[in-house]
């Protein structure tokens, strides 16, 4: 079994995400149930209609398209692309009503040009994952499909931004789990209140000495 992982920071906020990619190609598309392709739970929905083309559908590239097990053409997925004659991403917004740490799904033909933007409920960004990321994992670009879970927020993440640049960025088998990954409290050495006292001790014995030199 493939298992590759890669820690990714987000310097603006100092919060981290881990990147797993556990299966790529005919691996991973063993790994997933085509039957739960576009179901989405703990609360979870797009804020506007995705399109969910079929494996049949010849513009899109379905992440079962290459799938030697699967005699199914007719398996939906999730897609996002771009629109208008200047090719702009056209990105859907995955909302859900609680708080999440963990995310797993079917990333379809893994490009440079798909990302993920994970942000709280007010909008603000978490972090973000490339295409790039997951090929330098593992997964083929532009071909097949790899098993990818991103994990560890901290604080956690309310919505999921999928964006592709250019053609399309197909996905399915959403699973997320509930819940927030909170930072530990640094425990403070147990040394630091005598250091602490030792250097207010030598200050006053250094105010001393100049007030009796004076």
């Amino acid at each position: 079994k493939f298992l590759r992982s890669k820690w990714v920071w987000t310097k603006l906020n100092r919060k981290c995400s881990s990147i797993s990619v556990d299966d790529v190609n005919q691996a991973a598309l063993d790994s997933f149930d085509p039957n739960l392709s576009i179901l989405i739970g703990n609360g979870g929905a797009f804020t506007e209609v995705r399109d969910t083309p079929t494996e049949s559908t010849p513009q899109w590239r379905s992440p079962w398209d290459t799938d030697l097990n699967d005699d199914n053409t007719d398996t939906a997925f999730f897609t996002v692309g771009t629109s208008g004659s200047s090719n702009d991403p056209n990105p859907a917004i995955l909302v859900f009503d609680a708080v999440q740490s963990s995310f797993t799904f079917l990333w379809g033909s893994v490009d440079i040009y798909n990302s993920l933007t994970f942000r709280d409920s007010d909008g603000n960004v978490i972090d973000t994952v490339l295409g790039q990321q997951v090929i330098d994992l593992g997964a083929t670009q532009g071909l097949s499909a790899a098993g990818v879970t991103i994990s560890d927020f901290v604080g956690g993440f309310s919505q999921i931004v999928f964006s592709s640049s250019g053609n399309a960025f197909e996905f399915s088998n959403i699973l997320t789990v509930s819940g927030s990954v909170n930072i530990p409290e640094v425990p403070i050495p147990a040394a630091l209140p005598l250091f602490g006292t030792g250097l207010a001790l030598l200050g006053f014995m250094g105010w001393r000495r100049k007030r009796k030199a004076a």
